[in-house]
């Protein structure tokens, strides 16, 4: 995998982790709505599976970043699922938080910044 490529695979395992991480929430959500499917209601969900195959899909692709872009570039990134995971909570199911959420959020993308800037 060329750089440009490893850059955009390094990407897409991010997209795919933050999507996987809403599907968890979307079937813990279900999986509360339902208790009496118990089991059942995680077997049957396809979320759960979704979420999974973009998992395993991820992990794939994370080897192959991992072949073109050192672990101390490619790890802080993934860190940026720290900050839209949250913010999906926000967003997609509506939760509401304070001022310290935000700030928090904007410390981890500081920090991000901070390990992936070279000198």
């Amino acid at each position: 995998m060329d750089g440009r490529f490893a850059y955009l695979g390094l990407f897409l395992v991010v997209a795919a982790n933050i999507v996987g991480q809403v599907l968890f929430k979307v079937t813990a959500d279900y999986v509360r709505a339902h208790p009496e499917q118990g089991m059942a209601a995680y077997v049957s969900n396809p979320w759960i599976w979704a979420a999974l195959a973009l998992y395993g899909s991820a992990i794939v692709l994370w080897i192959k970043v991992l072949q073109s872009v050192p672990l101390s570039v490619a790890y802080p990134a993934m860190a940026l699922v720290f900050v839209f995971v949250p913010l999906a909570g926000v967003v997609v199911f509506e939760e509401t938080q304070g001022i310290r959420f935000f700030a928090g959020i904007v410390l981890i993308a500081l920090g991000i910044w901070l390990t992936s800037v070279r000198p």
